[in-house]
C-alpha cells in the first residue's frame, strides 16, 4: 500500500511539474501579447506625429491594427480560460487523492480488523468478520472509482495541455501581421 501512495504522490509531482510549466508558458505569451499590442500602440502614435498635416495613416493599417488587438484580446481570453480550467482540474485531482489515500487507510484497517478471524470462532465473531469483509470489499470498489476518476481527470489536463497551443499560432499570426505593418509603414513614409 505504502507503495501504491508513493507512486500516487511520484505521479502527483509529476502533474505539478507540467502545469508549473504550462503557466510560464501561458505567462509568455500573455506578456509577448501585450509586448505587440504595446509596440502597435507606439508605432500608431508614431505614424500620427510623422504624418504631415492634414493626412492620416491609411485605414487598411488601422483595420490590420484592430484586427491584431482582437486577435491578442482572444488570445489573453483563451490563456484566462485554460488557466481556470488547469486550476479546477488540478484542485479535483488533488481531492480524488486525498480519498485515494483515506480509502487505502482504511482498506488497510478493514484488513487487520479481518485477518484475526480463527477457524474455530463463534457465531458473533463470523458475524463480525462478514460485516469486515463487505466493508472491506465496499472500500474496495470506491477506491476504483475514486481512480477511475483520476484517470479521467488526467486525461482533461492533457486535453487542456493541448488546447493552450492554440495561442502560440495566434502569437505567429500577430507576429507575422506586425512584420508586414512594418514593412508597409517603411514603405508608406
Amino acid at each position: 500500500m505504502t507503495g501504491l501512495a508513493i507512486v500516487f504522490l511520484v505521479v502527483a509531482a509529476f502533474f505539478g511539474f507540467l502545469n508549473s510549466q504550462k503557466v510560464k508558458v501561458l505567462r509568455a505569451n500573455a506578456a509577448n501579447a501585450q509586448d505587440v499590442r504595446d509596440a502597435a500602440k507606439r508605432r500608431q502614435a508614431q505614424e500620427k506625429q510623422n504624418a504631415p498635416s492634414g493626412v492620416t495613416p491609411g485605414t487598411e493599417q488601422q483595420s490590420k491594427l484592430s484586427e491584431a488587438e482582437n486577435h491578442a484580446a482572444k488570445a489573453e481570453a483563451e490563456l484566462a480560460q485554460a488557466q481556470k480550467e488547469k486550476t479546477d482540474l488540478q484542485a479535483k485531482l488533488d481531492t480524488n487523492q486525498q480519498e485515494i489515500a483515506s480509502l487505502q487507510k482504511r482498506v488497510e484497517e478493514a484488513g487487520k480488523n479481518a485477518n484475526p478471524s480463527i477457524a474455530g470462532s463463534s457465531p458473533a465473531e463470523s458475524a463480525q468478520t462478514a460485516a469486515l469483509q463487505s466493508q472491506l470489499d465496499d472500500l474496495r470498489r470506491q477506491l476504483d472509482s475514486a481512480e477511475k476518476e483520476k484517470a479521467f481527470l488526467a486525461e482533461k489536463i492533457q486535453g487542456s495541455q493541448g488546447r493552450s497551443g492554440q495561442p502560440k499560432e495566434a502569437k505567429k499570426r500577430r507576429e507575422t501581421a506586425s512584420t508586414e505593418r512594418i514593412r508597409l509603414t517603411t514603405s508608406w513614409c
